[in-house]
């Protein structure tokens, strides 16, 4: 049986998303389905081209990370050697000082941006296609955007041992909005 795409919808309004403008956490526990060339997650900003991404870059075992800032990429990052069709837990964080990628427990590159992550306007949209045409086809256990959390809350956030989303949430304090 084939099943048509999931869409987000009633995920909240803009005022979710207010307080992660200068910093915060773009979070998904994902796996890809192989053979499809560049699937996305992303939050951003509708009027300013103001983004956070991350997508496989036409192959299951790159995974590529981006920051834009108005019509700037600050940060650009690759993670190469994944098995992107075995479910990773992926987290982007933010703030002005820098950018890092947390995959499964470990955090791989914490890069300084070239440019302040002061965005102008709201990152107001979540979005399954990481910004473009390209949707992404795969499974999702969890999709979210945190407040800034710490290295700790990181490491419990993509590390292995919760079987739902709502337990870890739980275990860690985390504020679901």
């Amino acid at each position: 049986t084939s099943r048509v795409a999931d869409a987000i919808t009633n995920a909240g309004s803009q005022s979710l998303f207010s307080n992660v403008n200068g910093s915060g956490v773009l979070y998904a526990e994902i796996a890809i389905n192989s053979g499809d060339n560049v699937n996305g997650i992303s939050i951003f900003g509708t009027s300013a081209g103001n983004l956070i991404k991350f997508y496989n870059a036409s192959t299951s075992t790159d995974l590529t990370v981006r920051v834009r800032v108005g019509s700037t990429y600050v940060y650009t990052q690759t993670q190469v050697g994944l098995t992107l069709t075995d479910y990773n837990k992926i987290a982007i964080r933010f703030n002005n000082d820098y950018v890092s990628l947390w995959l499964n427990g470990t955090e791989y590159k914490k890069v300084a941006p070239t440019a302040n992550l002061d965005f102008t306007t709201a990152l107001n949209t979540l979005n399954l296609d990481g910004v473009g045409n390209n949707s992404f086809y795969g499974k999702t256990k969890a999709v979210a955007v945190f407040d800034y959390l710490s290295d700790d809350q990181m490491v419990k956030l993509t590390e292995e041992g919760y079987d739902t989303f709502n337990a870890l949430a739980t275990a860690n304090n985390f504020i679901i909005r």
